[in-house]
């Protein structure tokens, strides 16, 4: 699972929340 995929999968909350892991 690649990093972008994960942030849609958890809603941005694993990617950082209000950088969405961009």
């Amino acid at each position: 699972m690649r990093k972008s995929e994960a942030c849609r999968a958890a809603r941005l909350a694993q990617c950082g929340g209000s950088t969405g892991g961009r």
